[in-house]
């Protein structure tokens, strides 16, 4: 019997007969798993991790509604999760984490439990898929995990695809029915539970705080923009920003710990770490009581330095994002 459902693609099972009959040498034998290394272990005859999930939730677009290619090709299934719609719609910043109230709404309408383990994928042009699991992570959601290679690596192991929009029925009861009825009590005990983790999201006070701090010994932050934006040399692509970066911040803009040309797949550990010294912070000197702040324009590329470094060995709590980033500095 396969462990209970993952993802979000509604409450649809995952079918036997979507996956991929034999996984090539160049693919990973499993689709990261940044948070419970062992899964492969737990479950070592998996071609990918998705085999043992039966709910998939994709994240195709940072700033508009599920594409067209959503419905022309996905894996089956999937729904789409964006960051714009789930977010604190009162923050004057764009895709700023929601309460854990609306996070918990939104999570349930998706067809979402606590019991499920998450799998967000991605296409090679969007970058996002890291921010989706952070997300999860800050509101203490552990069974979450990335597929490396996204959407471009199942198809080429021979897993199938759909098209069209997959049905979603929310893991709670209406709302009007329960009201009616009254147990409103319901809705707050089942479909998905958020808890926010608020050491996973720094706030641009604690970061003043930190950068204003006289002591030597002190958390670390890492910018993921490229060079040009952080030394200040091109201008912000967000309208009345400010060209430069936080004090005694260091530089690795993300695609450095990404495959060169392929933003679905994460590096390496060994070659994680180099990217990480490249750019002035020594990983595997730094003692891991040491937190290492990450920040970028707004939050999204922040997450996959995070992600990157969970892949290295570091807890999920030692490396928190900036939330609002540069755009909450200027």
């Amino acid at each position: 019997m396969s462990p209970p459902g993952l993802i979000i693609s509604l409450l649809v099972s995952f079918p036997i007969s979507s996956l991929p009959p034999s996984l090539p040498p160049s693919l990973p034998p499993v689709a990261f798993i940044p948070l419970s290394l062992d899964m492969s272990k737990r479950f070592p005859q998996i071609i990918l991790p998705l085999v043992f999930l039966s709910y998939l939730i994709t994240h195709l677009s940072l700033h508009s509604p599920p594409p067209t290619a959503l419905e022309e090709e996905h894996l089956p299934g999937a729904q789409f999760f964006d960051i714009d719609v789930i977010s604190d719609k009162s923050s004057p910043f764009p895709h700023m984490i929601p309460t854990a109230t609306a996070f918990a709404e939104a999570a349930s309408a998706l067809g979402l439990e606590n019991k499920d383990y998450i799998v967000v994928y991605t296409t090679q042009k969007c970058f996002s898929a890291a921010r989706c699991w952070w997300t999860f992570r800050a509101f203490g959601h552990e069974n979450v995990f990335v597929l490396q290679g996204g959407l471009p690596a199942w198809k080429a192991a021979g897993g199938k695809v759909e098209k069209g929009a997959a049905q979603v029925r929310s893991s709670r009861p209406p709302q009007g029915l329960v009201q009616q009825g009254g147990n409103a009590y319901l809705l707050g005990k089942e479909g998905f539970q958020a808890k926010m983790k608020p050491e996973l999201v720094y706030s641009w006070q604690q970061v003043l705080t930190l950068v204003e701090s006289a002591k030597d010994e002190k958390d670390r932050i890492v910018d993921a923009r490229g060079a040009p934006r952080f030394n200040a040399e091109v201008d912000e692509p967000r309208p009345g920003l400010a060209r430069g970066h936080i004090p005694g911040s260091v530089n690795v803009p993300f695609d450095k710990v990404m495959v060169e040309g392929d933003w679905t797949r994460f590096k390496p550990k060994e070659e994680i770490f180099e990217a990480f010294r490249a750019g002035g912070l020594d990983l595997m000197a730094l003692p891991k009581e040491r937190k290492v702040i990450t920040t970028c324009g707004s939050g999204v590329t922040a997450a996959a330095l995070s992600f990157a470094m969970v892949l290295a060995g570091r807890e999920v709590e030692a490396v928190p994002v900036f939330d609002a980033s540069w755009a909450g500095c200027t």
